[in-house]
């Protein structure tokens, strides 16, 4: 389901902060912004992938997809990001010492290009984390710390200030019915 099209998004589904807003050409996130999809149960999605659409510019901050985020312990997460050459997945363990670790490193078949629309998927799945951009799969890794948590969408707030417009962004659920 497109979360960005009015009346596809189940009430509270989507808990959007100040730093982000939906706007007619999409979700526009601010330097920070983060994003949660809510989930059916309370501690929020087991098996999942999220997927989003925007055009690649350098000069703002990495768009990353969280999966499996428990908001209670902080950033712990998976989390999924897109550079001009390389997609990563990383482990974000959440706590006093929250720093990440990646995962694993996939090289772009080619670089992005500034202007360039692309479509990032992060897909979860038992213990696989799969990486997709534009319908290809990039690759996978297998890793078991977090067995449930939200989705959600962050934009990373280093040195570069500039906000970015998302113009798709889909849940997929892939939990056995």
């Amino acid at each position: 389901m497109d979360l960005l099209k009015p009346g596809k998004s189940p009430t509270g589904f989507i808990n959007f902060r100040a730093d982000a807003r939906l706007t007619a050409d999409g979700l526009v996130l601010q330097p920070g912004a983060s994003i949660g999809i809510g989930g059916p149960t309370a501690i929020g999605h087991f098996d999942g992938a999220l997927r989003f659409r925007t055009r690649f510019d350098p000069a703002s901050g990495a768009v990353n997809l969280r999966a499996r985020w428990d908001v209670k312990a902080g950033a712990a997460s998976y989390v999924a990001s897109l550079r001009s050459t390389v997609a990563f997945i990383e482990l974000w363990p959440g706590g006093a010492d929250n720093k990440s670790r990646k995962l694993k490193e996939f090289t772009l078949p080619e670089p992005l290009r500034t202007g360039q629309e692309y479509e990032l998927e992060f897909r979860v799945v038992g213990s696989t984390l799969t990486v997709r951009l534009d319908g290809q799969t990039l690759g996978s890794v297998e890793d078991a710390t977090f067995p449930a948590g939200l989705f959600g969408i962050s934009l990373g707030s280093g040195e570069n200030k500039t906000p970015v417009t998302v113009t798709s962004l889909e849940y997929l659920d892939l939990s056995a019915k």
